[in-house]
Formats: C-alpha cells, sequence, structure tokens
C-alpha cells in the first residue's frame, strides 16, 4: 500500500479537535450560566418574566380566509432584557392533530409542517428582517425576509429554544442574544415585529397583523413596539474557528491520504448596526451535497452558495448579479456591511489560493415604499497569464413605486469590460409590473449586446439576445370549496439577436395552477399546468463543422447559427401536502431539445416513519431521440435519502445516488454513484460537530467490455466549530 501521510499535520489537527471539544464540554456549563442567568429555556413558560411580556393573541388568516380571525388560538408573548430577546407562547391545538419532525436547521420539512415564525426587523427600515422558525418538536429554521416577505435561509444566528407538547397545546421559549442581530444606534428604538403561526390540519396560516392583502408579509407594515431601551451588545467581537480533517481512500492506485486544515471567522460589531467579518481558510461546506441536475442547455449549471461569509449579505446581491460560488478556495476575506434606515452598504474583498483578487461592493438607497436605488459592482485581479489583467461588472437598478406598491417600475443596467481596448459589453433591463392578489400583470425587455458574459463576478447567460415579454394573470379564490385557488396566466414572449435583428419568433405560454383542498387527511395539492402552441422557434446550434451556407452569428460562448423547430410544448406539475405522512412531487415536460423528442420526467417522493425518521426518494430521467442536431442521450438519476433525527440536535442522514448515461449512437455507457453518510450535532448553542463519510464510483465501458473504472474512492471527513 502507498500511503501519503504527514503525521505531524494529522496528529496536530487530532489533538486541536480534542482540546476543542474537552475545552467546549467545561465550556457548556459556564455559557448557560451566564447566559441563562435570568430565564431558564425550557419551553414551560413558567418564569417571572413572562408575566410582564407584551402579549398578542389575536391572529388574522392569510390562507384560506383572508383577514377572517383564525381559528385556533395563538399567544406570543414578547419581551428582553439588557442583552437578550425573549419570546415564548402558547400554540393550541389537539397533540393528536401536530404534525412535526426532527430535522436539521433550516430543513424544508420543518416549514411543511406546523411551525410558529417570528419575524423582527431591530432597524425600523422595512428593508429586510431577521426571521426565526420553530416547530413543535423544536426543529429550527433562520433566514432573513426581504421587504416584501420573500425568505432567504442561508443567514444563520446564534440562538435557544425549547419546546413542549401537552394534551390540548404545546408550547415554546425563544432567546434570541442581540449579539446575533444589528439594531439601531439609539437610547430609544422602535422595532418592528412579526408572529406567524401555520396550523397545518386545517392547512391555516396566520399572522398577528394584516394591513394588505396583497403583500401580508410586507416588513414596513410589522407591528411596531414602542419604547425598547437599555439594550446592548455583550460583546463586540466573537470568533468561530474550525477544523477540518480529511482522509481519503483510492482504491483504484491502493493509496491512502490524509490532510486537514485550520480556519474560522472573526466578527466585529464596531456599532449595533454595522459589522466588520474577516475570514481565513473557510470552508466550502464539504459536509453537504450539491443535488445533481439534469442540464442539456448551453450554460452550466449553478449552484446556491453555503459558506456563511458570503451568506452574511445573500440580501445585497440578488438575482443575477454576483456570483459567489465563482470564488473557489480563499486564503482570506475582508467584509464592512452596514444597514441604515435608508441606506445599507456592503464591501467584500476576497484573496483566493490562485492569488487572485476579488471585490465585491453594494450601495443601497430606499424608504422601501416609494423609491429603491442600487448599484452593484463586482471585479477580480487575475493573476494568470491567459487571462486579462481584471474583469468587473458594474450594475445599477431602481424601482419606483405606485399605488400603494402594487404597481412598479423596474430598470437594470449592467456591463463588464473587454480585453484589447473592445468597447465595454451592457444588458439593459426594464419592466412594468402591477401585482396584486387577484391580478399580475406587466411588460419586461431585456436587451444583452453580442459577447456580454458576466460569468467571472455573475452568473453564466446567453448573449447577444433581446427578449420582450408580456403577461397577464388573475387568481380566484373559494376558502370553503375543492379548489381553493385557481390561477389562470399567459405570457408572449419576442425573442431576437441584438446584434443582428430579423431574426424573431414569438413564443406563447400558458398556465393555470390549481391549489385543492381534499380534508384534513390528505390536505392540499398543487396543480400547474403548461402549454405552448405549435409556433416556429429557433435555437443556437454551435457545431461548426455543420454550418455549411447558413448565415454564422457570435456570441459570448461561440459562433452560432440558427435553426427552426416547431412542436406542442406541455408541461405537468403536482405536489402534495408535505405535512402529511407520506408525498410526493411529480413533473413531466415533453420540450423538444434541438430539434429532438425528448422526455423529462422527475419525481420525488417520502415517507415519514415518524417524527424522528423519513425517507424520501427522488427520480430523474431524461431521454432524448436524437436529430440531426443532437445525439441521442438517456440519462437516469436516482437519489435515496434516509433521516434519522435524534433529537432536534443530533441527526443523522444518508444519501446513495445511483448515476447512468447512455449515449447509443456511440454505444456509450457511464455509470457512477455516491454513497454520503453524514453524522451532524449541534453540541451547543455555537457549536457545530460533523463526521462525513462519502463513497464515489464512476465507470465508463464500450459495450461488451469489461468494467473500466475511473474513480473509486473512499473519505473520511471531521469537522469541529464554535462560536466564542
Amino acid at each position: 500500500m502507498k500511503t501519503q501521510m504527514n503525521i505531524s499535520k494529522i496528529q496536530i489537527i487530532f489533538n486541536l479537535i480534542m482540546i476543542l471539544l474537552v475545552s467546549n464540554t467545561s465550556l457548556i456549563a459556564n455559557v448557560f450560566e451566564n447566559n441563562l442567568k435570568d430565564i431558564k429555556i425550557d419551553g414551560m413558560l413558567t418564569e417571572q418574566i413572562w408575566l410582564n411580556a407584551k402579549k398578542f393573541t389575536n391572529l388574522i388568516q392569510i390562507e384560506p380566509n383572508i383577514f377572517a380571525p383564525s381559528a385556533v388560538r395563538s399567544e406570543f408573548n414578547f419581551t428582553y432584557d439588557t442583552e437578550n430577546l425573549y419570546i415564548g407562547g402558547k400554540i393550541y391545538q389537539d397533540k393528536n392533530t401536530i404534525a412535526a419532525n426532527n430535522a436539521r436547521k433550516d430543513d424544508s420539512k420543518t416549514i411543511k409542517s406546523d411551525y410558529i415564525a417570528v419575524g423582527i426587523d431591530p432597524l425600523n427600515n422595512g428593508n429586510s428582517a431577521y426571521l426565526f422558525i420553530i416547530n413543535p418538536v423544536n426543529a429550527q429554521g433562520d433566514g432573513t425576509i426581504d421587504l416584501v416577505g420573500n425568505p432567504d435561509y442561508s443567514w444563520d444566528a446564534i440562538f435557544v429554544s425549547e419546546t413542549q407538547i401537552l394534551d390540548n397545546y404545546w408550547t415554546f421559549e425563544l432567546k434570541i442574544p442581540l449579539t446575533s442581530i444589528n439594531f439601531q444606534n439609539k437610547d430609544v428604538q422602535t422595532w418592528g415585529v412579526m408572529f406567524c403561526r401555520y396550523y397545518a390540519n386545517e392547512q391555516e396560516l396566520s399572522i398577528n397583523q394584516l394591513l394588505d392583502k396583497n403583500t401580508p408579509f410586507r416588513v414596513s407594515d410589522f407591528y411596531k413596539i414602542d419604547d425598547i431601551k437599555g439594550i446592548k451588545k455583550s460583546k463586540k467581537i466573537a470568533i468561530t474557528p474550525y477544523l477540518y480533517s480529511f482522509g481519503d481512500y483510492n482504491k483504484l492506485k491502493d493509496s491512502l491520504s490524509f490532510d486537514g486544515k485550520i480556519g474560522g471567522e472573526i466578527k466585529y460589531n464596531p456599532t449595533p448596526s454595522s459589522t466588520i467579518l474577516a475570514t481565513f481558510n473557510p470552508d466550502f461546506a464539504q459536509v453537504e451535497t450539491d443535488k445533481e441536475i439534469i442540464n442539456v442547455s448551453d450554460l452550466p449549471t449553478t449552484y446556491p452558495e453555503k459558506r456563511p461569509f458570503f451568506t452574511e449579505s445573500n440580501d445585497m446581491y440578488p438575482g443575477l448579479a454576483v456570483n459567489t460560488r465563482n470564488i473557489l478556495d480563499i486564503n482570506a476575506g475582508l467584509k464592512f456591511k452596514r444597514i441604515g434606515k435608508f441606506l445599507k452598504i456592503d464591501l467584500t474583498t476576497i484573496y483566493d489560493k490562485d492569488e487572485n483578487i476579488w471585490g465585491l461592493g453594494n450601495l443601497r438607497i430606499t424608504d422601501n415604499k416609494k423609491y429603491h436605488l442600487e448599484i452593484i459592482s463586482g471585479i477580480k485581479n487575475a493573476k494568470t497569464d491567459y487571462l486579462k489583467d481584471y474583469d468587473y461588472n458594474v450594475t445599477v437598478h431602481g424601482k419606483l413605486y405606485f399605488f400603494n406598491q402594487q404597481m412598479q417600475v423596474y430598470t437594470w443596467y449592467g456591463t463588464i469590460n473587454m480585453p484589447n481596448g473592445q468597447a465595454n459589453e451592457f444588458e439593459s433591463v426594464n419592466a412594468l409590473k402591477w401585482i396584486s392578489r387577484t391580478w399580475n400583470a406587466g411588460v419586461w425587455n431585456q436587451f444583452k449586446s453580442e459577447l456580454y458574459n458576466p460569468n467571472i463576478v455573475g452568473f453564466p447567460a446567453l448573449s447577444n439576445e433581446i427578449i420582450i415579454e408580456s403577461w397577464l394573470g388573475y387568481t380566484f379564490y373559494n376558502e370553503n370549496g375543492l379548489f381553493r385557488k385557481t390561477s389562470f396566466r399567459s405570457h408572449l414572449r419576442y425573442f431576437d439577436l441584438y446584434a443582428n435583428r430579423g431574426n424573431g419568433y414569438v413564443v406563447n405560454i400558458n398556465q393555470i395552477k390549481n391549489q385543492l383542498f381534499l380534508g384534513n387527511s390528505i390536505g392540499n395539492w398543487d396543480i400547474r399546468i403548461e402549454y405552448s402552441p405549435n409556433i416556429t422557434q429557433k435555437f443556437r446550434f454551435r457545431s461548426q463543422d455543420q454550418f455549411n451556407d447558413n448565415k454564422v452569428f457570435t456570441d459570448a460562448i461561440s459562433d452560432f447559427v440558427l435553426i427552426e423547430q416547431s412542436s406542442h410544448t406541455f408541461n405537468f406539475n403536482f405536489t402534495t401536502d408535505a405535512s402529511k405522512k407520506i408525498g410526493a412531487e411529480f413533473n413531466f415536460n415533453n420540450a423538444l431539445v434541438r430539434k429532438s423528442k425528448a422526455n423529462n420526467f422527475s419525481l420525488e417522493s417520502f415517507v415519514k416513519i415518524d417524527s424522528k425518521v423519513i425517507i424520501a426518494y427522488s427520480y430523474n430521467f431524461i431521454d432524448i431521440d436524437g436529430s440531426d442536431y443532437q445525439n441521442k442521450y438517456k440519462q437516469t438519476i436516482h437519489r435515496l435519502k434516509a433521516e434519522y433525527n435524534i433529537n432536534d440536535k443530533i441527526n443523522m442522514r444518508f444519501i446513495y445516488q445511483p448515476n447512468r448515461i447512455e449515449i447509443p449512437s456511440d454505444e456509450y455507457l457511464n455509470q457512477d454513484y455516491i454513497c454520503n453518510l453524514t453524522f451532524s450535532w449541534e453540541y451547543m448553542p455555537g457549536g457545530n460537530f460533523y463526521l462525513v463519510y462519502n463513497k464515489l464510483r464512476n465507470y465508463d465501458k464500450y459495450t461488451n467490455d469489461p468494467k473500466n473504472f475511473i474513480d473509486n474512492n473512499h473519505s473520511l471527513i471531521v469537522k469541529i466549530s464554535k462560536t466564542f
């Protein structure tokens, strides 16, 4: 056996892990003694502090019967001391009707069954809010929501919660240290708060205050709590180190290798509303697994960001402005963020292991009622011979709101630099939208110059394109009927080439969505059907040896010719109620792929054994018959996922994913499978331990030949982190 070891490095990492674990065992008692001296977080609501808390009991339905009083009683209590927020309550329902599962933090299952949510706007600017979620078995979620209530669960905070389930209600207690959030730098403050409760048995969603049925979660409409005073951050500096150790056995080479690294973050709050965040050697979330996605388009697949250094400012980089997954292994990074009533600033710089320097910046000015102006930029200073010295993109966009924000006028302009003194390429987007609870209408256009490609610090996109779109939609409501909500929507889209006008075509897409309530035992089912009639369309074909006498055009990817195709396109999707014991989602699409017939299926299903165990299976399949412009192609992805959530802090997850690719024209077969076993333990607030095993096997073969393995690897990962 060939063994590649650095014994001293492994021994150092192992010793540090043991020291951190042992030291944290003794720290647990001290942390709870210091931070929980005023109230014991046990879910029982027996402490004196709750008697003087501000109470909220009269919740109002959003679904199914908007503005109606909630059919089930909920009690929320809000209070604070100098260093913490405390939120607790009683949520009334029969014990037998509770639908809830233990889950890892931010797992989507938490918001698909019974839960409560708390939104907090401590800056009282209506721009965004912090979001905290708890279900009856104390599964947690946290994140941020934008000005109209769209959630983003990538932001993480340190907080403590507990729940208790009784016969006729369940209780919860939540403690949020003020060090976890930004707030105003004032002696006396006004905060916005929102309390939400979802009762899965009746599919009822309700909140404590509803001012506008069109945007019920608008942050500026949160209930205002006045006269908050005497609060402070108990500490201005937080340090989060982590230790990471990795071992890999390559069966093909019979070799064993080890590696490890140490990194972390330092967060400094010079004021309650500003943050300076430094990172060193940050983890790329190796303990997470990106889900495989079938992609037959011209553009590469992009995945969401998971590194805390970047997710700290996710709300500042919306849409397609900046793609931080382009930034791979990082040596160090520094971020400054400040949030005011009308002004938000984020400045970020990164130095990666290839000696590239990246810069990201955002300046946002808005009152969240009438106007919104934003400048987003990114720059990369490359240290390689084959790239120009630097690449940048700058985007400016603004919004004006009218008629209580139901009408929105929107504009976006982006530009990137080009080498050798060429003129900069650009993108322009303009829109006029009307969005209410019943009507959705608008016109929209997008112009992208011939070589516009923001892929260095943005997302990959087709260039040399014009899109003009209009749409009209209407939604019917029947709160007590079988079809609770029915939406119709029709789109007209015109496509052309920006640098080569006169090659246009029109696409019509018609959609109907239904929400069916099939009773308490089955719940809500969502069904969506899309249909596009047989209208001539065009696609870009890039195989240059087959251009023949066709007219050749250019975009940021390559030269191409336009090929006409026409067909009826049908898409069908249905989703069952995820709060039930079993459920599924199915999707079918028959859109042509470069003039070739294609069928694309996907299925995801789950079974909840009990509150601790859930088994899920997903299946993705695409079958392309082939044409003069597209090879035959068949791919199958299976994904089996089993979770055993021992409690709300200790979770185990197993993933088995076999993939299969067949290209009959080449008599080629490729198969691989991934096996992943993850153990995660939040051993104390702000402290996490991960143990991950991965197995990867990949081989390709020609028909009738023996298996030819490309990869056959086993790896083991250990990671521990703690915030001090």
